[in-house]
């Protein structure tokens, strides 16, 4: 789930046997709203949209498919559902999970490694640590921000 407290709306996905989606509604439950459907084809599996982040300052909505091993945005200002594909090689996205932003940089969690890349192109990958039990989820703070609890 994804806050985004300045319109006070909250994001999430929503895995499904038959249409898994992407939804947003605004922080008391109304103006709920499907964002991103997905389908099965015979070439593709049923989508597992998770770990989203969101990039307010572009209006997009990043997500890693667990199922597909795919990094994938859709613009929010356009608001027409289309997916678009980050081209990241597939041997950095065995059985991606959690997925958070920094300024210009996507960093995902894998089945055992943490890696990062250029939100915009894929580009740039980097493994940034490794030999984890099956890590589930990834936050990156700001400076300025601070870690909670410390």
């Amino acid at each position: 789930m994804e806050f985004l407290c300045i319109l006070r709306l909250v994001y999430w996905s929503s895995w499904s046997n038959t249409e898994p989606t992407i939804e947003r509604a605004s922080m008391d439950g109304s103006t709920r709203k499907t964002l991103v459907q997905f389908s099965s084809s015979f070439w593709q599996p049923l989508a597992r949209p998770n770990g989203l982040a969101l990039d307010p300052e572009n209006r997009k909505l990043y997500w890693v498919d667990t199922r597909n091993s795919v990094i994938q945005y859709t613009d929010l200002q356009q608001g027409n559902g289309a997916k678009v594909t980050l081209p990241v090689r597939s041997q950095y996205l065995f059985q991606p999970y959690g997925l958070a932003l920094k300024e210009n940089t996507l960093y995902w969690s894998t089945s055992g490694s943490i890696y990062s890349a250029d939100k915009m192109t894929g580009g740039n990958v980097r493994r940034l640590a490794g030999s984890f039990s099956s890590p589930r989820d990834v936050h990156v703070y700001h400076n300025y921000t601070g870690i909670p609890g410390m």
